[in-house]
């Protein structure tokens, strides 16, 4: 998802959460701003990555500090925007006496597992960076200031003032990604009849890494003038990518065009 950003949340638009529908409103506002900071995390994430590999060719690393300066204040809004969600999806629950059920048990798992992960980002750090302290670390005889190390599992720390550290680790930008469509599918799964966001993706995901295989399946089939199943073939990666499209899931530009050059 990192390189192919999905917007999800518009396949839960349609759902009547209250009675009240401002509160509609607000719980769809929520859930936009929750996605709008998660592109903000994987896209600052992507830039810090391809920018550290640049600092070869010359990019001075103040340009990292600086992304990650963006990054760790987006994590911050990230955990401001999870905390309005857990305040209507409390406020949701209170009102429905009969939840769906298992809704609770698995909206509950989902938070514990989001709550660990924002808690890897610490209130101190971000104080830090916003209202710094100019102060470099002491251990010893050694003083550190604005240092940047990457251990063997290529996570990147930081030193911003004092004690303090900031993190950027791809296990965080997985375990956010993961968590994400879990929260969106825990509300489709009990609220709507649409198919899982999980299972669009390993559709998308499918073709995307067969596509190759099923253009040269389709032309043999041509070749050897078996033209009901190429058209059985041709049908079924259309239809697949409209039905794809209609739930917000985008197949991308390279397959799209591959799909479409069949008609020709």
């Amino acid at each position: 998802m990192l390189n192919d950003f999905q917007s999800i949340s518009n396949r839960i638009r349609s759902i009547n959460f209250f009675s009240n529908p401002l509160d509609n409103i607000e719980m769809m506002i929520c859930f936009s701003y929750l996605e709008e900071n998660i592109y903000g995390v994987f896209s600052q994430f992507i830039r810090i990555i391809s920018n550290l590999k640049n600092t070869k060719t010359g990019l001075p690393l103040t340009q990292a500090r600086l992304d990650i300066f963006y990054y760790t204040l987006t994590w911050d809004r990230l955990k401001e925007s999870f905390e309005r969600l857990k305040r209507l999806t409390n406020k949701l629950l209170q009102q429905s006496i009969n939840s769906p059920e298992g809704f609770l048990e698995d909206y509950r798992s989902f938070r514990i597992g989001m709550e660990h992960l924002l808690n890897d980002f610490e209130t101190s750090v971000r104080n830090e960076y916003v209202h710094p302290s100019l102060e470099p670390k002491e251990t010893g005889n050694i003083r550190e200031w604005g240092t940047i190390t990457t251990d063997i599992q290529g996570n990147i720390n930081v030193h911003v003032g004092k004690q303090e550290h900031a993190i950027v680790s791809k296990k965080h930008i997985d375990l956010l990604e993961e968590y994400w469509i879990i929260l969106i599918d825990i509300f489709i799964q009990y609220f709507t009849d649409k198919p899982l966001t999980s299972d669009l993706l390993n559709v998308k995901n499918s073709i995307e890494s067969q596509i190759d295989k099923l253009v040269e399946e389709y032309h043999k089939l041509r070749q050897n003038n078996h033209n009901d199943e190429a058209g059985r073939l041709f049908h079924k990666l259309i239809f697949t990518d409209i039905h794809l499209t209609r739930e917000g899931i985008q197949l991308n530009t390279e397959t799209k065009d591959k799909i479409y050059k069949l008609l020709n």
